[in-house]
């Protein structure tokens, strides 16, 4: 007994021929003719998919992409409840012998979103900034700095959406790519120019070149010392043994 739903088989078979290359978008006529599909039937598919978030359109004569909802869903797969309990040991680490704020961030869809953070008892009581749980990633350097270790396909999607990072400036898309890739080969990322007085500081934490999130930290410039960059990096080697 058949119990396929033509319609959703059908939606399911669109979703995968935009992913099998996400490099460019996908005309209405290429997909038709790469499903078999009547163009009419599939402009009806894409066209509810896109209301749904599921694809994306980037213009009547370019086609669609793969949309934010479905970027979203499969970032999902990493139970952030697990991660949260692997980093929470480490993050303590840190604020016991720095004694200041720090997160571990991870990117879903358009958004960084904090996963576990920790304000040291002992941290400078003029560090009253609140960071929230979930925001546009250029709006942070360590949403900027997930962004950068994504293909650049995946990049430019955030370029079309908002431009570049308001701490970048407007530049064009071809700069935009040439900071991200050079943000991407750094050990660390670094700003003191995001709020005066103050160093925000992401370090990657990657396992057999997956990317699992950035560890950052905010405090006052007179805190910041060598010893904060080093610590980070033996804390992201911590969460990679134990993952």
């Amino acid at each position: 007994m058949n119990d396929k739903i033509q319609v959703l088989e059908r939606a399911f078979h669109v979703l995968e021929l935009v992913a099998q290359d996400t490099e460019r978008p996908h005309t209405v006529g290429e997909l038709a003719e790469l499903s078999g599909l009547k163009v009419q039937t599939l402009s009806k598919i894409v066209r509810t998919m896109t209301q749904l978030g599921y694809l994306e359109n980037t213009g009547r004569k370019k086609g669609y992409v793969i949309g934010e909802k479905l970027l979203r869903l499969s970032e999902t797969y990493r139970d952030l409840d697990a991660l949260r309990r692997l980093v929470r040991p480490h993050l303590r680490i840190y604020a016991e012998q720095i004694g200041e704020y720090i997160c571990f961030s991870v990117l879903r869809g358009y958004y960084k979103r904090i996963v576990c953070r920790i304000r040291s008892k002992k941290a400078n009581p003029r560090l009253q900034y609140t960071f929230p749980a979930e925001e546009n990633a250029f709006d942070s350097l360590s949403g900027i700095a997930l962004v950068s270790r994504t293909e650049p396909s995946r990049q430019l999607k955030f370029y079309d959406r908002y431009g570049a990072p308001p701490l970048w400036g407007r530049i064009s898309r071809e700069e935009y790519l040439r900071k991200m890739a050079s943000l991407a080969r750094e050990e660390y990322s670094i700003s003191r120019e995001m709020r005066s007085g103050y160093v925000i500081l992401c370090y990657p934490v990657i396992c057999e070149r997956e990317l699992l999130g950035e560890l950052g930290t905010f405090l006052p410039e007179e805190s910041y010392s060598d010893a904060v960059p080093e610590l980070l990096r033996e804390i992201a080697g911590r969460i990679v043994r134990n993952y």
